[in-house]
């Protein structure tokens, strides 16, 4: 079940990138295509060449990061995206390389295969492992909705060793904007167990006026499990009322 929220996550995430006015988690819609961004820094490097985009299915070693990090503000989307997956295969190797990928955030360049450089970038920041958590938290703070949904998307990714995130993504979600409160949601659904503070939060959201937010709270609080008892009651009541997808978000 996991395994399909997260992909469900993802397709809303494509769709937010082109589509202003999307919320994560909404019904999917074919939307155009984002033009590549040509005023981000950001970029992603080659592996194998200094000036050419990684080969795919070539790997990349620690040794690299300083040219995938140079490459990061290449002006080619496709050398961009290339230097971004490198560097989230190296996993926590790329410690050194976590500031460069929080700013990637902003960057809404699109290769010519594959999602926007900003989610490959939170993709990669998931990868990097709780010494990335203090940068994700301070990149929730951002103006830039692309910076707060791909560092909450990243915290998920992290789990319950991002717990030190709980109260930010609270903050953060408390404003319910509904470009972001789905992700904030799907950040605190990651950390688990830990994230019992936002119960009650979460309880206030299983009644919003947006049905999307509605199951996309009954998924936060499944992730947090058993200290999530207090939405009891109230996830009983949505079981037969509503929304089939809120009726069956509760039910799950």
């Amino acid at each position: 079940m996991q395994n399909r929220i997260s992909a469900r996550l993802l397709g809303c995430l494509v769709m937010a990138a082109t589509l202003q006015t999307a919320v994560l988690g909404s019904e999917l819609q074919a939307g155009a295509k984002p033009a590549p961004s040509t005023a981000s820094p950001q970029a992603a490097a080659s592996v194998d060449a200094p000036e050419q985009p990684r080969e795919p299915g070539a790997s990349a070693d620690e040794t690299q990061i300083p040219t995938l990090v140079r490459k990061l503000s290449d002006a080619d989307p496709n050398v961009r995206a290339a230097s971004v997956r490198s560097l989230g295969e190296l996993g926590p190797k790329a410690v050194a390389a976590v500031p460069s990928l929080v700013r990637a955030l902003e960057d809404d360049g699109v290769p010519d295969v594959g999602d926007p450089v900003w989610i490959l970038a939170a993709r990669a920041l998931g990868k990097a492992g709780p010494e990335a958590v203090p940068q994700l938290i301070e990149a929730l703070r951002s103006p830039n909705r692309h910076v707060m949904k791909g560092a909450a998307a990243a915290l998920s990714e992290i789990g319950p060793a991002a717990k030190e995130a709980v109260e930010p993504l609270m903050a953060a979600l408390e404003k319910d904007d509904p470009d972001t409160r789905i992700t904030l949601m799907y950040g605190l659904m990651g950390i688990g167990p830990e994230a019992k503070a936002a119960v009650p939060l979460l309880i206030q959201f299983l009644d919003h006026e947006d049905f999307h937010a509605r199951y996309w709270a009954c998924q936060a609080l499944g992730g947090i499990g058993p200290a999530a008892a207090p939405a009891v009651p109230v996830l009983c009541r949505l079981t037969a009322e509503g929304p089939v997808s809120v009726r069956r978000h509760a039910a799950a």
